[in-house]
């Protein structure tokens, strides 16, 4: 029997109160094993008992011969994008037992080579060094998405010298790879992949898991994540991430689902049965402990954790319950003041260093709250030995560092939230500089916790610095979304700087490159508002390029939309300010997008006018990319036109240019394109 710690005598509770939703999780297993993949979520409150009927599920798998592995979202803490996935993944990895890479196919190995990297995006195999925040680090900078430049790259023959890839394709690819080791890990035994705390995923992590859901149909692979249905109201009118991956799975059917209810009275006694380790506790106490916690599990488990605790039940007494005293006994009336009242037994040092762990994050070391906490290392530790007595927290075993998490996320929301917000502020922006001395040789590796702890700790400079950085590193990482939401994070802290011209300009690249990622996940409305700011903005401070580059945006993603007059409308705006500096660059790209809109509506001979003219600029400025596109859509004219032998001979002419630079995603539109004619 478990003991919780020092609570002398408690054990842990009897798995009770399931035994439906048991079964049905072992018939999704047995499906699984048999070859037919299955997606399932497990649902339920705060507390409801997700990870314990995991817990149990995991040992019936294990059993089974199956391969278990487990990840964790992290609540609040901006986390590495697909972080889940590549701690189950590496679970796996680090340990197996396959002796030689052989054993794995080619698209297989890519994978592991991703995880055992961290999945590092693309990269080329320059010496080049970046910095982040002033401080050199490695990277790569000649190698960016496709439509995306640098923040240091302001002039066209710069960014002509860029080498772009497509980050949806790398991203669809990375997928690919991640997708067939899961079935490889699965052909000689049965894999469950399990992700908790879904509600905390990142945007890649849920995209992740969409592609995942729609290619182990027919492998020997069952994928159980755990959410709080409460956590997917959001305010503001945005819908959560989960709900839309949710909404987009649903209709191809994808998922199955198992909802926990809160226990019956018959349960919640058995519960504190077990726990106490008796065989009936008195009923007026377990009636009233029911009707308190309302069935809630870790309610129900946190109360009698308390009164032991309090010594209000003796368990080294064995008349005790015939001698309870139910005056006595006040049970808290929500989880967060029973959580608070455990809490509060614990001495004033103890409780500050909980304070300190908390801020952060769900996981932390040694190391950072020995250097936030400033306590002598003797004190910290006994105050860590009190917390793991009690309870609160837990040692991660597995970990090569002395590393900690709390027993439960409630209590360190409890914890986190029991500070006033200005206390929250000033330990964040602490944590921030440690983290920044701690791994300043590394700071790449910690650049999203650095974003989020400066960003909550309103240090606007770093924030802006870290918030870039991360915004950058995510996009390499072919986490768009997730990039999205660091960019705005800078722009925020961009906003809040003196609104000079310099900074209005950084404004500008930020608004221009949320407007780039909003077009590239289909976000058109959020699009078209970053580039019209970018306008004002730009017009403010008298850039015409970045007026003439917006209003060009503006138009493809109206040809997205399908709105032809008001494309038609901003290309000519830019075309005009182009045609006033002379930029050959800007002018190619508007008359190509004009002969796409010409091309759409059936009006090929204006079509063919406009990339005719795209084709003369370019050519004058020798940017064979450009050109080469403008062969692709000619010769899709062309098909519409029945002139099959000229779209073929636009369409190799276009390779013959994008060949020596590979650009691989327009080669495959190419090659399709010939393949259809």
């Amino acid at each position: 029997m478990v003991t919780y710690g020092k609570i002398t005598g408690l054990s842990e509770s009897r798995f009770v109160g399931r035994d439906r939703e048991f079964e049905e999780i072992k018939g999704y297993l047995d499906e699984s094993m048999k070859g037919k993949g299955r997606l399932l979520f497990v649902i339920g409150e705060a507390g409801i008992g997700k990870s314990r009927l995991l817990d149990e599920f995991a040992a019936h798998a294990e059993a089974q011969g199956v391969i278990y592995l487990r990840g964790r979202c992290l609540y609040q803490e901006n986390a590495e994008p697909y972080l889940p996935f590549m701690d189950a993944l590496d679970e796996y990895i680090s340990g197996r037992k396959i002796a030689r890479k052989g054993d794995l196919d080619p698209e297989s190995q890519v994978s592991e080579d991703f995880l055992s990297m961290g999945i590092v995006g693309f990269s080329d195999t320059s010496d080049q060094e970046t910095e982040i925040a002033g401080q050199p680090v490695a990277g790569s900078a000649d190698y960016v998405p496709m439509g995306l430049l640098p923040f240091d790259v302001v002039d066209e023959a710069a960014a002509m010298k860029i080498k772009k890839i497509d980050i949806y394709q790398e991203r669809t690819r990375l997928f690919e790879a991640l997708s067939q080791l899961v079935i490889d890990i699965s052909k000689d035994q049965p894999l469950v992949l399990v992700i908790d705390d879904l509600q905390w995923a990142d945007d890649g992590s849920l995209q992740l898991l969409h592609y995942l859901a729609r290619n182990i149909q027919n492998a020997k692979v069952m994928i159980a994540g755990a959410y709080r249905p409460e956590e997917l109201d959001t305010s503001g009118g945005e819908t959560h991430p989960l709900s839309k991956t949710l909404m987009r799975m649903r209709p191809e059917k994808l998922f199955y689902e198992i909802h926990l209810e809160r226990f019956d009275e018959d349960s919640s006694a058995q519960m504190i049965n077990s726990m106490l380790n008796i065989r009936m506790a008195p009923e007026p106490f377990t009636k009233r402990l029911y009707e308190e916690s309302e069935g809630n599990p870790f309610f129900i488990e946190e109360v009698v954790k308390s009164l032991v605790t309090e010594g209000l039940i003796d368990l080294n007494d064995y008349t005790w319950n015939t001698s309870l005293d139910m005056s006595k006994i006040h049970i808290p009336g929500t989880i967060r003041d029973v959580i608070g009242r455990r809490i509060g037994k614990l001495n004033d040092s103890t409780r500050g260093i909980l304070r300190y762990a908390s801020i952060i994050g769900n996981q932390f070391t040694f190391e950072t709250l020995f250097e936030l906490s400033e306590s002598q290392e003797e004190e910290l530790i006994d105050s860590i030995d009190e917390l793991i007595s009690a309870n609160i927290i837990h040692e991660d075993t597995q970990s090569k560092e002395e590393r900690y998490r709390f027993d439960h996320t409630q209590i360190r929301e409890v914890v986190y939230n029991s500070m006033s917000r200005s206390r929250r502020r000033l330990l964040h922006k602490k944590i921030g500089y440690i983290l920044e001395e701690l791994n300043r040789q590394r700071l790449d590796d910690v650049v999203y916790n650095l974003a989020y702890h400066f960003y909550l700790g309103k240090d606007i400079n770093k924030t802006l610095a870290y918030a870039v950085a991360a915004g950058e590193k995510a996009t390499k990482t072919f986490a768009p979304e997730d990039a999205v939401s660091y960019y705005k994070m800078a722009l925020e802290a961009l906003d809040q700087l003196e609104k000079n011209k310099e900074n209005k300009s950084r404004i500008v690249t930020l608004l221009k490159r949320l407007g780039e990622l909003s077009f590239n996940v289909s976000e058109w409305a959020s699009a078209l508002e970053y580039y019209r700011r970018s306008i004002a903005l730009c017009q403010d401070i008298d850039n015409p390029w970045g007026t003439a580059e917006s209003y060009r945006k503006i138009g493809y993603v109206l040809n997205r939309m399908g709105d032809w007059d008001a494309a038609t409308e901003s290309f000519g705006k830019a075309l005009a300010i182009s045609e006033k500096m002379d930029d050959m660059f800007s002018m190619a790209d508007a008359q190509r997008g004009l002969g796409y809109i010409h091309w759409r509506l059936g009006e090929y001979d204006q079509a063919i006018e406009h990339y005719n003219k795209c084709i003369k600029f370019s050519m004058e400025i020798k940017d064979v990319h450009t050109i080469a596109l403008a062969f692709i859509e000619m010769g899709n004219v062309y098909i519409e036109t029945g002139e099959i032998k000229r779209a073929i001979e636009y369409y190799n002419k276009s390779l013959r240019g994008l060949e020596p630079i590979g650009d691989y995603s327009e080669m495959a539109r190419a090659y399709n394109n010939l393949g259809d004619s």
